[in-house]
């Protein structure tokens, strides 16, 4: 019996020496120290470039397209040609037009010139010949009355009288039609209106054939080419109207207490990852997106790279807070469980949990409000870390 105690002792100091060789070379768990440094928490989100506005850009017109003065890309000013359609049919309606609204002129230069006039001379022979005619009826009665004429001859001066009298009020008639009043000038002033009408209709049909830009900005998008077949209301171009531009982003309705309007923000364009532009928040939308659960936010760039283009994807980091003197602690530093927050700190020569709080959240590093300070050694997690001791995790002697 005495010689198998005397190997099972041997072998025990031999698993502790190797037990100890192991403890004693095995990598020390890496360190963290504490520290007061900068700290900004932002808030991740994806979205699109837009401009002020997507105008739509068709014509009213059936008609034929002959000239696309524009593609893709191309920035324009306001009132700039954009499109031509056959303008033959519009031109020959101009021309008719033109042509009435000329006979109605001279319609009205008549009346001033010739009709007016002429009535005017009428009325003063229909009153010559009514005055006179009325002398020959007195001169008849009177004649008659004393016995030297025929009562006949008097009836014949009577209804002479009438005649010219009916004749005087005609003239009386025709004289205030063709007047500033009259209802013969007031037809042919409506028909020169009614020509005139007219001629603004053909005009504004033919100026319909050239598709002008509304506003000044980008075409992002052409529907047309020459020889198409234009139907009224159809989007022939699409134009980004020039101004500031603005991002549109969808947010985490969990996020959505941390963030606020004004707030600055860094974004870049997925196309050019590495070149980020200062963009702030102007508008958070008032409703959330059941279906997704995001809610839209717009950010205003005030001055966009050369490079950013419509409906370009993005994405913004938005700063929500910042903290110039924060404590600090990796990400990766911080464990969880049973509800509660902690870190492993190396004091005395021990590992000690250390329950804290945190506060702002980085990218990569966490503030911690209540739990640590300057100075204090934070165990990162590590495969040694998860090999100590109850007693030395929990600092228990």
């Amino acid at each position: 019996m005495r010689p198998r105690w005397i190997v099972l002792g041997i072998a025990a100091v031999l698993l502790a020496a190797w037990a100890g060789h192991s403890l004693l070379s095995s990598p020390p768990a890496p360190v963290y120290v504490v520290e007061a440094v900068p700290l900004q928490q932002t808030v991740v989100a994806t979205g699109r470039v837009e401009g002020p506005a997507r105008i739509e850009i068709g014509s009213t017109l059936l008609g034929v397209a002959v000239q696309v003065l524009v593609d893709d890309g191309d920035l324009v000013e306001p009132g700039q040609p954009l499109l031509r359609l056959r303008a033959d049919e519009a031109e020959a309606a101009l021309a008719q037009a033109q042509a009435g609204e000329a006979q109605a002129q001279a319609r009205l230069r008549q009346i001033d010139q010739v009709d007016l006039p002429a009535a005017r001379e009428a009325l003063v022979q229909a009153r010559l010949r009514a005055a006179q005619a009325k002398r020959d009826f007195e001169r008849a009665e009177q004649l008659a009355a004393e016995g030297f004429q025929a009562r006949a001859e008097a009836e014949a001066r009577r209804e002479a009288l009438e005649l010219a009298q009916s004749q005087l009020r005609g003239a009386q008639l025709q004289l205030a039609g063709l007047e500033a009043d009259g209802a013969v000038r007031r037809n042919a002033e409506a028909a020169l209106r009614q020509a005139q009408a007219a001629v603004r209709q053909a005009q504004a049909r033919l100026r319909d054939t050239v598709l002008e830009a509304p506003v000044a900005g980008t075409i992002i998008q052409r529907r047309v080419e020459p020889g198409d077949v234009v139907n009224p209301g159809e989007p022939l171009l699409i134009l980004s109207q020039a101004g500031p531009t603005k991002l549109v982003v969808q947010l985490d309705e969990r996020n959505l207490a941390r963030v606020a309007l004004d707030q600055p923000a860094l974004a870049s364009a997925d196309a050019f990852p590495d070149q980020r532009f200062q963009a702030r928040v102007s508008r958070i939308g008032p409703a959330v997106d059941a279906a997704r659960g995001t809610v839209e936010v717009e950010l205003a760039v005030a001055e966009p790279p050369p490079y950013l283009r419509p409906d370009m994807t993005v994405s913004v980091d938005i700063v929500t807070a910042r903290r110039e003197r924060a404590l600090v602690v990796p990400r990766a530093a911080l464990r969880v469980s049973d509800g509660e927050t902690w870190l492993l700190l190396e004091r005395g020569g021990e590992r000690v949990r250390q329950p804290v709080t945190i506060g702002l959240q980085g990218e990569q590093r966490v503030e911690i409000v209540h739990g640590v300070e300057a100075g204090d050694r934070v165990l990162l997690p590590q495969e040694i870390v998860r090999e100590a001791l109850p007693s030395q995790m929990w600092g228990d002697g």
